[in-house]
């Protein structure tokens, strides 16, 4: 991908052409008019170690420069001029993704100390930053087109976890699905490529080096039943691809990819193979070729472009081949057909914004429906536990009714056992008292029997001093008579 920005850029509007080219870390911009050579020839940034560029609705042509410092350069060209323009993100590394839409808003992604990047343009508010959804901060993109409604399609590489995500979003709805994940445990040759076709379905095709093929997937536009994500496809090949792309052929998308000898190898879904390019009087060069809402790649004979080995109804292959290269006119011809399909897609994005409501709708019901798919599924997993969990529950309730039977029994008995032993201790009560009536009785008769045995004791007592004194009177007598 780092690679990828690197290689020559190239643009026609109605009336003009550009041609960006990095030289000895120089951007070189030629621009001619129609039906003209490439005269003009301008050096527009220096120090440059990268690039991309996307055009706008109004056929001007944004750049963005990053130099050996990984500092942002936004330029903008048009037909008579070349200026620079403040941008919200000032520094990133390759690589660094942005695009315009047919309803002119537009979408800038890159990345910084391994970190995801992103801000979005609008013609009322311009250029701002935005913040990276969770779980996504430490990716980079792998491939980025808007369609004609302003919908982003991103391809993101999650550097951590080496997987190759997508995720829609839309600028427009303020909104954005979960990540898609297309492919795990990734290395660092894969190749990804994303396009969209005319009818805005979605193509993702991406090169795994160790198991030598090429996965492709397909996302139809459109809801259920017919309108989604496609199988995944694995197509074998037998060549080291340094580039895949797409391009388009009787309004399909048709896949190819380039290995070391520069010449195409095409899939043929027909035939289930790749077919190699064979035309030996060229020597075709990748150019990355420009239009709104995505990047695509073509291959050139020269630079700046003169002849082109893919349009948009012939392709070159085979020992019939012909080279556009080699009649001019064919050649103004194709340029002209290009600036008709250019002017037929924005009709058609005009007659589509009147059908912007309707297709939201469409987009609503598409995420609605994925995600009741998804609550679906959770909600008859989480029944599944609960009536696992309810079976679990009668089977312990009928444990503790049996348990709860026994404990009756065990009460019914602890109550007669209550019950016998209240009338024991009632009896046992009655019998106390009597007890104690009886106890009181002898306690009374005890103490009147002691009353008696007192004063027995002291009944001799008292007759001994009756004869005491009586003795003594007798004594005292004689005395008297004395």
């Amino acid at each position: 991908m780092h690679q990828q920005l690197e290689l020559p850029y190239f643009y026609c509007t109605k009336n003009q052409n550009y041609f960006l080219q990095l030289s000895e870390r120089e951007i070189i911009l030629y621009r001619r008019s129609q039906r003209n050579n490439w005269s003009e020839r301008k050096i527009i940034f220096s120090n440059c170690l990268s690039f991309h560029a996307a055009p706008d609705r109004e056929g001007v042509l944004h750049i963005l420069a990053a130099d050996s410092n990984h500092d942002l350069c936004y330029l903008l060209a048009d037909e008579n001029s070349v200026r620079k323009a403040p941008f919200i993100i000032s520094k990133s590394q390759a690589p660094f993704l942005f695009a315009f839409s047919a309803t002119g808003h537009a979408y800038f992604c890159g990345s910084i100390a391994g970190r995801l990047i992103e801000a979005v343009f609008s013609a009322g508010h311009g250029w701002s930053e935005r913040k990276v959804a969770a779980g996504l901060e430490a990716s980079s993109p792998a491939g980025l087109a808007m369609d004609r409604y302003g919908g982003i399609h991103l391809l993101l590489r999650h550097m951590e976890k080496n997987t190759l995500i997508y995720q829609y979003r839309s600028h427009v709805q303020n909104s954005r699905t979960e990540p898609l994940l297309l492919a795990s445990d990734i290395e660092p040759e894969t190749i990804c490529v994303l396009s969209l076709d005319t009818k805005q379905a979605v193509h993702v095709a991406w090169y795994e080096p160790k198991n030598q093929k090429v996965n492709y997937r397909k996302r139809i536009s459109g809801g259920w039943p017919h309108g989604g994500w496609q199988p995944e496809q694995s197509l074998q090949i037998n060549f080291a691809p340094k580039l895949l792309a797409f391009f388009e052929q009787e309004r399909a998308l048709q896949l190819w990819g380039a290995g070391e000898s520069g010449l195409p190898h095409v899939y043929r879904p027909k035939d289930g193979h790749w077919q190699q390019g064979k035309d030996e009087l060229a020597d075709w060069q990748p150019v990355r070729f420009g239009t709104l809402g995505l990047s695509s790649f073509n291959l050139s004979a020269s630079l700046p472009p003169e002849s082109w080995y893919f349009s948009a109804e012939t392709l070159v292959y085979g020992s019939n081949a012909e080279t556009l290269g080699d009649d001019e006119q064919d050649n103004m011809l194709l340029i002209h057909a290009r600036r008709l399909m250019e002017g037929k897609q924005l009709l058609e994005s005009q007659l589509h914004k009147k059908e912007a409501s309707l297709t939201q709708l469409r987009q609503m019901m598409e995420r609605s429906q994925e995600s009741y798919h998804k609550q679906r599924h959770d909600w008859d997993n989480h029944l599944s536990q609960l009536a696992g969990t309810a079976q679990r529950l009668t089977e312990t309730l009928k444990n503790r009714d049996i348990e709860l039977t026994l404990l009756k029994k065990q009460y019914e008995q602890l109550q007669i056992r209550l019950t016998n032993a209240e009338t024991e201790k009632r009896e046992r009560q009655a019998e106390t008292i009597f007890l104690h009536s009886k106890l009181a009785d002898h306690h009374a008769l005890i103490q009147a029997l002691q009353s008696k045995i007192s004063e027995q004791e002291n009944e001799p007592a008292r007759e001994r001093s009756f004869f005491t004194k009586f003795s003594e009177i007798l004594h005292k007598r004689p005395s008297a008579k004395d």
